[in-house]
């Protein structure tokens, strides 16, 4: 059990290294935001290093730290609902965004993180009216 919690210790601290590198913030946002990942993984069934790595993800693609901790949340809501993991929940709303990103900006104000989620909400209602079928041929 110790030996676990160890290294769940040391990844933690592992993705926290790898957003200090991306993101130039003061020690008290790297606190805040951190316990809001914290409370974020409880919400979402999602590991704290599953959060920290999304929002690294999204810092990644050019996205505002705070802005990237939101849509971390955002993929870990939409991961933890269709069963992805993390790396193609990102991809997967990255790749919508990018192809339908003036649209949705002009549509929702510029705010990115009103269109990421309307983009989830549209794969949620697809994924529920559209029945799976099996094509054989």
């Amino acid at each position: 059990y110790f030996k676990q919690m160890a290294a769940e210790v040391m990844a933690v601290d592992k993705s926290m290294i790898g957003l200090r590198r991306v993101t130039n913030l003061s020690e008290n946002q790297y606190q805040s935001m951190y316990s809001g990942m914290v409370s974020s993984a409880k919400e979402y069934g999602a590991t704290l290093t599953e959060i920290i790595d999304g929002t690294t993800d999204w810092v990644k693609l050019g996205f505002a730290p705070e802005t990237a901790q939101d849509l971390s949340n955002l993929t870990a809501m939409y991961q933890h609902v269709t069963d992805l993991d993390n790396a193609t929940a990102t991809k997967n709303l990255v790749t919508a965004y990018k192809g339908f990103e003036k649209s949705l900006l002009k549509t929702y104000d510029g705010d990115q993180t009103a269109a990421i989620e309307h983009i989830i909400d549209v794969y949620d209602k697809l994924g529920r009216e559209l029945p799976t079928r099996n094509y054989i041929g």
